[in-house]
């Protein structure tokens, strides 16, 4: 029999089958009977584990023969990666900032997770409105998967401006004109202010 790979099941284990009827045997008087060691329905685990198998034949007149071979423990089932969407908003400077965890939604591994990223974690006021962020889960093994989100950028601050007195004359024809601007001791936004308009 030759060595080969096993992968492990949806439990990261991987359960020792019956190899008995996998060989060819021959004697010339006597019933044979094959015993493996270890013995089918054991239980074993690590990926990249080397597990010996070894079969004994007996020709029950205290004549035996083995052979053995390895099988390689193989964990090759990726994570089940799940990516949930969000909405954030930006703060006093206009910049916002998120975390894997935050779009992470339970994915998972038979063998377990070592690590999930995000393709994108900071946002600014040029990202206001829907953003596809991607998801990378990483098994303890090393295989890999993806899945993408919405992250929904949102802006609620509103503007701030600071007005002052002003002392403005008639013109020859008893009219006044005046711009809001001129009202204005200080403004800002997190943002960018786009209209400035005054109300008489």
């Amino acid at each position: 029999i030759e060595d080969t790979f096993e992968e492990l099941d949806a439990y990261c284990n991987f359960t020792v089958p019956d190899y008995t009827g996998l060989t060819s045997v021959a004697d010339n008087c006597g019933t044979i009977t094959v015993t493996q060691s270890p013995i089918s329905g054991t239980v074993l685990s690590a990926h990249g584990t080397v597990q010996t198998i070894t079969l004994t034949a007996d020709d029950g007149n205290g004549n035996t023969n083995t052979t053995t071979f390895d099988i390689t423990l193989m964990d090759v089932t990726p994570p089940t990666a799940i990516a949930q969407n969000i909405t954030v908003q930006l703060d006093a400077n206009g910049v916002a900032a998120i975390t894997p965890t935050q779009i992470n939604n339970d994915s998972t591994d038979n063998c377990g997770i070592i690590s999930i990223s995000l393709d994108t974690t900071d946002f600014t006021c040029e990202n206001i409105g829907e953003n596809t962020v991607t998801l990378t889960t990483i098994d303890v093994n090393g295989n890999e998967s993806q899945a993408t989100a919405l992250v929904t950028v949102e802006d609620n601050i509103a503007p701030m401006v600071i007005v002052k007195d002003l002392t403005i004359n008639l013109d020859e024809t008893g009219l006044i004109s005046v711009a809001a601007e001129e009202f204005i001791e200080e403004s800002y936004d997190n943002c960018s202010i786009s209209d400035i308009d005054m109300d008489r």
